[in-house]
């Protein structure tokens, strides 16, 4: 390999090439099937080496090269004080700021489309340091539950009509991320929580520095750790016991031997997305969602209270109208019976003004 090719991450390849570009909700099932099987075989797989992070933590780092690909997958481990439904449920939150409170660089979030309950399309743009370009996101997001129990959010890049790429904005990345949550048996409020990343941010940042960034998953880990402790209620009920699967010891080999299995007819078929959705718990569901329910409940009293306005302003105006159309009979009534002519009334008008000037007139000469 050549020096540039080594410490260059230009692309050959355009996102449009490199993504898919579904359309329909089965092409958006097939693909997130697709990918569903790839990132647990690449959780439970071989080839991942332990990287010594630096930081007084539990969370565990781990790197694995990709024949072909410009950049490594990451992959961080670490237990959470809490179910798998509430770690789920506090990392499904949209809204942009409570987001930031574990994602610092995100400058923008957005669902730009919900194909199903379980998949829907969103947009993501992050901060980058000076002289760096920002950088853009478009993915699709699936959450699927497992039948052994574990809770699973992963996603693409794809491409969409409503967000093509703006160079002058930002440089358009391409990426695919999972987080697998798994219960431990007999510990109701602890999780074994998986991030698995790779990220190619494109444009012509070097191999080497994307690579060397892999701290970086580490410190949003602990940031999410500290997030999900400080919103988790300390008063919860523990989840079903039927709900609980064991997880393997993290020395233990790992395979995914079980998921392949419960794979092997869901790949073929779209029912797989529609037989073991997500639904968030109502306890722990996003008050944001709740904030904008009663916004646009305000805003709907407000519109019936302005319309309420407007029918009394309105019924005002056509009594209104019609007292003016009740005169106007009364006037033409009054015309057609003699009792007021406008001719008379002119003649009266001219004599009495007359008589005045005739007055003042012989008034003046007798002065004289």
């Amino acid at each position: 390999m050549s020096l540039m090719g080594w410490i260059s991450n230009k692309n050959t390849r355009t996102v449009d090439q490199l993504c898919e570009s579904p359309t329909t909700r089965q092409e958006y099932e097939a693909l997130a099937a697709k990918t569903l099987e790839e990132c647990l075989q690449l959780a439970e797989g071989p080839g991942w080496s332990l990287i010594n992070h630096g930081y007084d933590s539990d969370v565990r780092l781990y790197d694995k090269t990709e024949p072909g690909s410009p950049v490594n997958f990451i992959k961080t481990e670490a237990i959470f004080e809490a179910s798998p439904q509430e770690v789920m449920d506090l990392a499904s939150v949209e809204d942009f700021n409570k987001r930031r409170q574990w994602e610092p660089e995100l400058k923008h979030f957005e669902v730009v489309e919900v194909i199903s309950p379980s998949i829907s399309v969103i947009y993501q743009q992050y901060s980058a340091p000076y002289p760096v370009q920002d950088r853009d996101f478009v993915a699709f997001k699936a959450v699927q539950k497992l039948p052994d129990g574990v809770l699973i959010s992963f996603g693409t890049s794809i491409n969409h009509p409503r967000k093509p790429p703006n160079k002058d904005q930002c440089v358009r990345g391409v990426g695919l991320s999972a987080l697998i949550l798994k219960p431990i048996e007999g510990e109701p409020f602890k999780t074994l929580t998986i991030r698995i990343i790779r990220l190619d941010p494109m444009g012509m940042i070097p191999k080497f520095v994307i690579n060397l960034g892999r701290n970086k998953a580490v410190l949003a880990v602990i940031k999410f750790q500290n997030y999900v402790k400080k919103n988790t209620p300390a008063d919860r009920a523990p989840p079903a016991a039927s709900n609980l699967a064991v997880v393997e010891s993290q020395n233990a080999p790992r395979s995914s031997e079980v998921h392949e299995n419960n794979l092997s007819d869901s790949s073929e078929s779209s029912e797989f997305f529609d037989t073991e959705e997500y639904e968030p718990s109502k306890l722990y569901r996003d008050t944001e969602t709740q904030q904008q329910l009663e916004k646009l409940n305000q805003l709907l009293k407000e519109l019936n209270d302005k319309t309420q306005t407007m029918n009394d302003k309105m019924d005002k105006l056509q009594n209104e109208i019609q007292e003016i159309k009740v005169n106007g009979k009364v006037s033409n009534m009054a015309n057609d019976k003699g009792i007021i002519n406008w001719k008379t009334l002119v003649l009266v008008v001219g004599v009495a003004g007359g008589y005045l000037c005739w007055k003042k007139l012989f008034l003046y000469k007798r002065v004289i």
